[in-house]
């Protein structure tokens, strides 16, 4: 039974690292930062994302929290080996590139990513409660982006990050319904596809840690399946649509295959009856975008462009790429095109490659692999993220060009290399 104050002492026992990584983990899907170079991230009336350097809420606390584990837990010691040319490569790559300054920004970006992958596989235990962290926030994310969608507005929490442009505001996320523009549900995050990628990922969470659920307590993870569907439903990104549906066709041949029977009828009734409802109520808005045709649609003919224009920049410089954070900026000298289409190639591997090189992407694939896979003990719902995160990543780039998806992306990689330690043995669950 939950008691604040068996809370309270549980947290007086964490290490300073522990507590600061906790607080780290709750801030990311926070959108609060500063813009640091405002004046040179435009490109003629437009403001590129990916020509701006941030500093977020949560960057500053990483600093805190990488500051309290290199002073006060010996676990950086075990740092893998593996994961020292990742973390240089980008360093390495600017001595070549125009724009230091956003290349030095980009290799800072990576360093984050495989220092958080470092201290999780150095510190198993704190993985459980990192995981409820962000089902929580992706809880507060999903009702967030259901009230603005009702609203079809911001509702206020600018304070926590929201940002949500007016709806007749060029680049407003939108979709069409009888000739009506209806806005997306944006969350905190910069995009409704975000907050998408967020909201699938923390299902695949919730599906992780509900495998060692009592069937008793699964009230808790069948109101938290209903709103998540809920904010990813509303969000109208069909790549994260996708991957949902893969997770929970693996979620629920899983538990058939341990012939959990009522475990499995009572999810797929609880995500058939939930998907159901909110298609029937929003059937005007939710029908016309599953049901259209790629090549009726014109966001699937921009990913096209866009894919293409990456693949050009790949071809030109297989072996090293264009640089950290180079991709636009290059783009901007080669191709003359409305302002708004100097966009990264909406995939993860197309566009690191660009950037990286086939020698990056080998070193990264390479030591993803090394730290995550034994393959005779893999589990089915760690494979399912491992679905998840490449159906996200084959058809959008926010997993490694946007700060929430990236920091998201770290504590996957990160969960997945403490797959070969038997967790459930060495951590009491919450």
């Amino acid at each position: 039974m939950f008691h604040v104050k068996h809370l309270i002492q549980r947290i007086k026992d964490l290490s300073i690292h522990e507590l600061m990584f906790y607080v780290f983990a709750f801030s990311i899907s926070l959108q609060l930062r500063t813009i640091l170079n405002s004046d040179e991230a435009y490109i003629g009336y437009y403001f590129s994302y990916h020509k701006a350097i941030y500093f977020y809420v949560s960057d500053l606390l990483f600093i805190a929290f990488i500051v309290s584990w290199l002073f006060f837990d010996s676990s950086i010691k075990n740092t893998p080996k593996v994961l020292l040319l990742p973390i240089l490569w980008p360093f390495l790559l600017l001595f070549h590139v125009e724009h230091v300054e956003l290349g030095f920004f980009a290799a800072l970006k990576w360093l984050q990513f495989w220092l958080i992958i470092a201290y999780l596989y150095g510190n198993p235990k704190v993985i459980w409660s990192t995981l409820y962290i962000i089902i929580g926030t992706g809880f507060f994310q999903s009702l967030i982006g259901i009230f603005q969608f009702h609203m079809q507005q911001s509702i206020g929490l600018r304070f926590l990050g929201e940002y949500v442009p007016a709806l007749n505001q060029s680049g407003t996320a939108t979709i069409q319904s009888e000739g009506q523009l209806i806005l997306r549900a944006y969350g905190t995050m910069p995009h409704p596809n975000v907050l998408a990628g967020f909201l699938a990922i923390c299902l695949g969470f919730l599906a992780f840690v509900s495998r060692e659920t009592l069937f008793k307590h699964w009230f808790i993870v069948s109101c938290g399946t209903v709103l998540l569907l809920w904010g990813l439903i509303l969000s109208f990104s069909r790549s994260a649509w996708i991957a949902a549906i893969l997770l929970y066709i693996l979620h629920i041949g899983y538990h058939f295959y341990l012939k959990q029977i009522k475990k499995a009828i009572f999810l797929a009734f609880l995500v058939i009856v939930s998907c159901g409802t909110l298609g029937f109520i929003y059937k005007s808005y939710v029908l016309p975008r599953a049901s259209e045709a790629p090549a009726e649609s014109a966001a699937a003919n921009y990913r096209a462009e866009f894919n293409s224009l990456g693949f050009n920049n790949i071809k030109e410089n297989p072996i090293f790429g264009v640089g950290p954070g180079q991709y636009i900026s290059k783009l901007e000298d080669k191709v003359s095109m409305e302002p708004w289409k100097y966009q990264p190639p909406h995939s993860i591997f197309l566009l690191f490659t660009a950037e990286y090189g086939i020698i990056g992407l080998l070193l990264s694939i390479f030591a993803v692999i090394r730290l995550c896979f034994t393959w005779n003990k893999i589990h089915i719902l760690s494979l399912s993220l491992v679905i998840l995160v490449l159906t996200l990543g084959f058809f959008d780039h926010y997993l490694i060009s946007i700060q929430q998806g990236l920091l998201l992306f770290a504590i996957i990689v990160g969960m997945l290399s403490i797959n070969k330690i038997d967790v459930s043995q060495s951590v009491k669950h919450l």
